[in-house]
This record gives C-alpha cells, sequence and structure tokens, in this order.
C-alpha cells in the first residue's frame, strides 16, 4: 500500500512508533509532515492521545502509549468513524484547490469523499 493510500493518523502513529521511547516532538512531526497544518496535526495527536495510542512525555514530545490495545469499553465504531471524518475532512478542498483539477480528478474526489460519507453513515446508524 502506497504512502498516499495510508491515512494520515496511521502515517503519524508509525513515525512516532519509529521514534521509539525517546518520542519526538510536535516540530519534528511539523516538519515532517510539511503538507499538513501544524493545527491538523495537532488535532490528529489530541485523539490520539484521547484514544491512548499516545502520550504526551514532555511540552511538545509524544511517544506510543503503553495502552495502546482498545479499552473493554471502547467503541471501536466511533473511533472508526473519527479516523475516517479526519480522512474527508483532509480532503475537504478549497473551491480553488478544487477547480485546480482535472475533470477526472475532480469525479475521483467526489466518488472517493461520496465511499466515505457512506461509511460514516452505515457505521453511525449501526449504534
Amino acid at each position: 500500500m502506497s504512502k498516499a493510500n495510508v491515512p494520515f493518523n496511521e502515517q503519524l502513529y508509525k513515525v512516532i512508533q519509529k521514534a521509539g521511547e525517546d518520542g519526538i516532538t510536535t516540530k519534528r512531526l511539523n516538519d515532517t509532515f510539511s503538507n499538513h497544518t501544524p493545527s491538523s496535526i495537532s488535532g490528529v495527536l489530541n485523539g490520539m492521545k484521547n484514544e491512548h495510542r499516545v502520550e504526551s512525555i514532555g511540552r511538545g514530545k509524544y511517544r506510543i502509549s503503553d495502552k495502546t490495545k482498545f479499552a473493554k469499553d471502547t467503541n471501536v465504531k466511533k473511533l472508526v468513524v473519527g479516523d475516517l471524518k479526519n480522512v474527508k475532512d483532509q480532503y475537504d478542498l478549497k473551491l480553488s484547490e478544487y477547480n485546480e483539477l482535472s475533470k477526472i480528478q475532480q469525479e475521483q474526489l467526489a466518488e472517493a469523499l461520496k465511499i466515505i460519507e457512506n461509511a460514516i453513515e452505515d457505521l453511525t446508524e449501526e449504534d
């Protein structure tokens, strides 16, 4: 699977995982993922902290949490819906960005976003 097909939160997780016990700074993450805004990186980090996938080990420094397994009462579908919403938000382009896409890319984007929206709806309805 190419990097483009891996959700951003998983790319971020893998970079933090590679950093090991010493962790990695948000500055380094911002440099590594310069195609994402610092606020989007921070949002994903906060989500992963809430899910106990990562932990803060100082101001602006993160590592993989020891509590990476789902807690007994974790609603996995809810986590997946959150991840899908984050992916959808990544491709919520400004009109100027959208207009720069070719017609085929616009159609592909619309189809992909519809698939994500349907998955979110299906997972939400089942709760």
